[in-house]
């Protein structure tokens, strides 16, 4: 592939955010075609996923990256390559006893509580995904049979250093989630204007009273839950993606 400025020539019009390996592996696992773009451009693997069957292929780069800055360098590159609607797919902890473990959370909104956002939204500004786009890929993981809410996140830094008061604090907010990523690639979707939504499933319980580290997943939830879940998000917004690359214009 051509390298141009930050990322590659005309790679694809779709991107999609791992927040780890493991869903790398496991997509690798499943049977999922991945063609291997770069195995060294600066800090990404970056793989190839075409999606076939309908009158155009559909080509979507996929690759991994967690935490707001890291998940933002990887969404500035994926735009310098011709992306224009970007997906992030990772885990969220939930903040509300209504979300059960392996449900499905696409936030319309996110609480800024990271450090990334500042640089591309005023820091009074709400951070706000495509609505229109998160509505489309819901829709399509309910087709999945998933469960899937919809509400506000609670993106923050601090991942080990939630306590029960700064739950309290956000879920009067209306947060229903928490994250790392999706307040600060929402402000980046707004500033660059291209079409960004996140996509997380429910891993861990954030909301449980007490001391020591939250939001610790369980093995069994893991690859019982979590990961099947994953195949059915992967491949409904890849269906979205294929939608939206054979619309007519």
């Amino acid at each position: 592939m051509e390298q141009y400025g930050i990322g590659f020539k005309k790679i694809a019009k779709y991107g999609i955010i791992l927040e780890n390996y493991r869903l790398l592996e496991y997509l690798v696992a499943q049977g999922f075609a991945l063609e291997t773009i770069s195995s060294y451009h600066l800090d990404y693997d970056w793989f190839l996923y075409t999606k076939t069957g309908s009158a155009k292929m559909t080509k979507i780069a996929v690759a991994v990256s967690q935490g707001a800055p890291m998940a933002v360098d990887l969404a500035e590159r994926y735009i310098s390559s011709g992306v224009k609607h970007i997906v992030r797919i990772g885990t969220t902890g939930s903040l509300v006893d209504e979300l059960n473990l392996g449900e499905v959370v696409v936030p319309y909104a996110a609480i800024k509580d990271e450090g990334t956002s500042k640089f591309y939204i005023h820091k009074n500004a709400p951070a706000i995904a495509d609505i229109e786009f998160s509505q489309r890929i819901s829709s399509q993981i309910r087709k999945k049979g998933k469960v899937v809410h919809q509400g506000i996140s609670w993106s923050t830094d601090g991942r080990w250093k939630e306590n029960d008061q700064m739950v309290k604090d956000y879920t009067a907010s209306g947060a229903i989630a928490g994250d790392m990523e999706s307040s600060a690639l929402f402000a980046l979707g707004l500033e660059k204007k291209i079409s960004v939504v996140s996509v997380s499933m429910l891993s861990d319980d954030i909301h449980e009273k007490g001391e020591g580290p939250k939001g610790l997943s369980d093995k069994d939830i893991w690859f019982n839950v979590v990961l099947p879940t994953f195949k059915s998000i992967f491949e409904a917004v890849t269906e979205v993606f294929d939608e939206l690359n054979n619309e007519k214009r």
